[in-house]
């Protein structure tokens, strides 16, 4: 940014955090942030890594897709996610131990095991925390994002509940700070585990199957007349942000979770607005009850696709529990049906019948409850879960159930073509000494134009035109629906990582 006392502030702008896509350029102000990007290689030694994808990230960290330094595009296996924690915040040995402490209770954790896979990366007088994971899925939200069937919203709500009992056990509790542990049970935070072959993709079975797409970051300067001139951010502001991987299609078919963010001593609004408890959002001592209303919220969430509570903040999530709570059990109950009306929606149609309406609702009504000692308990929710999912499947269902086996077979396969098809460009290559020549000589002039093109985007970056003001959206079809984001072109992250020679 520019260091003159005269110049406006500027605004920091990229449509794919407008649309929720990515993390807010702003969080890269002042280094609280560490930018990277795919082809870059970080850390040293045996610990040193390639980035190829971001694969998420959130209030304290960013998540990325990585490998060892100098493995080939043909070699099997090594993929790790890579967590960067903002600036001097926590160490190694805090969050190795809050993942064991969560791992003791039989839950799975994408975390960091040992701080042997932990490693600082100094800018400045910034430190940055680098810990190695192991590689997982898609999250809960990415999940109902794609509107699942009954079938796998059954599947998620009962092994959600299954964590929670865990957890439970163990003493470790969501909500409170008085506990060991916590646990940032958010749908962001809860992971669905990749197939274990996804572990041993070479690198080119790797990006045939993962898409992300880079926006430029633009620095907006606003005069006093109201003239915008733009220009490139620079350091530590990145001029890019990347969308994050899907791995919807990698997915456990079962879909075992396991959750990444756990924390010790954390902040003390770790609990997101949506899920937090009313005792929570008052600063009230939190216990279990608290942890059964963020359960409510999740399962809430599976079966109707709504947050009960949707507003963006704590206050305003705060005034909507006192306005529910100053409702007639009639009225609270409505708000529920309404969900849950299989007449009504069209996207409710195939999932709702009035038995199931019933049990949800009646599980609903258990759970937001404004004094916590009244809150059903949870072997109650077990066994009102366990009557919700155990009905048996309808006829569509059960077609739908098929469709998505074949569906995922069919990604599996094409997946695999397109490794054989990788592999036999090489065999070739080898073939003849001719083949070979004009294959290098073509690459390098796809290289020179992939440089033209680089140097092009850069002086276009350098005067970028005036962004256009983002399309609204339509308005939610019923209560607090919000539709799947409008996700734009997507272009191919191997493409990508060619042009920064990576092998």
């Amino acid at each position: 940014m520019s260091s003159d006392p005269q110049e406006p502030t500027p605004h920091l702008f990229c449509s794919l955090s407008f649309h929720d896509l990515a993390e807010y350029p702003t969080q890269y102000v002042d280094g609280n942030f560490l930018a990277v990007e795919p082809g870059q290689d970080i850390g040293s030694g045996e610990l040193k890594h390639r980035i190829f994808a971001k694969l998420g990230y959130g209030s304290f960290s960013t998540v990325w897709l990585v490998r060892p330094v100098g493995m080939k595009s043909t070699e099997e296996g090594g993929w790790r996610a890579l967590k960067i924690l903002k600036a001097n915040y926590s160490n190694a040995s805090q969050e190795v131990e809050s993942v064991n402490a969560v791992k003791n209770c039989n839950v799975d954790v994408a975390g960091c095991m040992d701080t042997k896979d932990s490693w600082l990366e100094e800018r400045g007088e910034k430190t940055y925390l680098c810990l190695l994971m192991k590689l997982s899925g898609p999250s809960i939200y990415e999940v109902m994002e794609s509107h699942p069937s009954w079938r796998r919203r059954c599947l998620l709500a009962k092994n959600v509940v299954d964590m929670i009992a865990k957890l439970h056990h163990g003493n470790i509790f969501i909500n409170g700070q008085n506990f060991t542990s916590l646990v940032d049970f958010r749908s962001a935070n809860i992971l669905v585990k990749v197939r274990d072959e996804v572990k041993r993709y070479t690198g080119d079975m790797m990006m045939a199957r993962i898409k992300s797409k880079p926006e430029n970051v633009r620095q907006i300067f606003t005069d006093k007349d109201g003239k915008q001139r733009y220009e490139t951010p620079t350091p530590p502001i990145p001029k890019r942000l990347y969308e994050n991987a899907s791995f919807l299609k990698l997915a456990d078919v079962e879909l075992t979770l396991e959750v990444i963010d756990v924390h010790q001593d954390g902040p003390e609004n770790i609990v997101a607005a949506a899920y937090a408890s009313p005792e929570t959002l008052q600063n009230k001592p939190a216990d279990s009850k608290s942890t059964i209303w963020t359960l409510g919220v999740l399962l809430c969430k599976i079966f109707t696709e709504y947050y009960p509570f949707d507003s963006y903040s704590r206050p305003c999530i705060a005034d909507d529990h006192k306005t529910f709570f100053a409702q007639s059990k009639e009225d609270q109950r409505e708000k529920f049906i309404e969900y849950t009306d299989y007449a009504r929606y069209p996207w409710t149609r195939y999932v709702f019948n009035p038995t199931r309406q019933e049990r949800v609702v009646d599980l609903m009504m258990r759970i937001f409850v404004q004094e916590p000692e009244q809150r059903a308990d949870l072997a109650s929710i077990i066994e009102m879960v366990d009557e919700i999912v155990s009905e048996e499947p309808g006829e569509s269902e059960e077609s739908e159930a098929e469709a998505e086996a074949e569906a995922e077979a069919e990604a599996e396969a094409e997946g695999q073509e397109k490794s054989e098809e990788s592999e036999g460009e090489e065999t070739d290559e080898v073939e003849t000494d001719e083949v070979e020549t004009d294959e290098v000589e073509t690459d390098e002039v796809e290289t020179d134009e992939v440089e033209t093109d680089e140097v092009e985007g850069q002086e276009n970056s350098e005067h970028p035109e005036e962004p256009e003001e983002p399309e609204q959206r339509d308005e939610p079809k019923g209560p607090g629906r919000s539709e799947e984001p409008a996700r734009l072109d997507s272009s191919s992250l191997e493409n990508n990582l060619e042009s920064l020679n990576i092998s």
